[in-house]
């Protein structure tokens, strides 16, 4: 039986920290190389102030079975009704019994205050904002990561790199159905048109 759990991460704001560094990575700066100037640190400190108050974090997850038959054969997890090819990420589960399938968000809130930014004619308010939600996403995945694993070590499981569709030869359309099969439109989430 599927295993799947509704969760809200993050009712206090501190459950999701997103860190300076992974913001000023998502901005082009690279340690060694580029060094932001104090005026800069400042407005990311103030754009990471304003989007932890924006975060609401929500996570879909399911646990289920996993159908690999080789290399060149579809994987499928029958429960979801779930199948697709992708000789890569065949590889990658090679012998595994069980997938973790995971969509999350932070909200829209930190989207709409980009747009709000944009629109006032605030481009480096918006830009610095957009880079602290990626990183709160971020910070969601390796959450999910982290919980998934131990779930996996204490069942005597070991967890592979994360995949997801858009991956190597994994065609990035299967984001449709994995977000169907996780009910993802529960917490907001579709698939567009170009299947991101």
């Amino acid at each position: 039986m599927v295993s799947t759990a509704d969760r809200m991460l993050g009712q206090a704001r501190a459950d999701l920290p997103f860190a300076r560094d992974e913001v000023l990575r998502q901005l082009g700066y690279r340690p060694g190389r580029t060094r932001p100037s104090p005026s800069s640190l400042e407005q990311v400190a103030d754009g990471m102030r304003q989007a932890t108050g924006l975060l609401q974090p929500l996570l879909l997850q399911a646990d289920a079975a996993l159908e690999c038959r080789g290399p060149e054969d579809a994987l499928g997890v029958p429960e979801l009704g779930l199948r697709w090819r992708s000789p890569a990420l065949t590889r990658v589960l090679a012998g595994a019994e069980r997938v973790t399938l995971f969509a999350g968000t932070v909200g829209g809130a930190v989207g709409d205050a980009v747009r709000e930014a944009f629109a006032a004619g605030c481009y480096a308010r918006a830009v610095v904002l957009d880079a602290c939600g990626t990183s709160a996403v971020a910070a969601l995945g390796e959450r999910v990561l982290a919980e998934a694993g131990g779930r996996a070590a204490s069942a005597g499981f070991r967890l592979t790199a994360p995949y997801s569709p858009g991956y190597q030869d994994w065609d990035l359309a299967d984001t449709a159905a994995l977000l169907r099969a996780l009910e993802a439109r529960r917490i907001g989430l579709l698939a567009s048109d170009a299947h991101y």
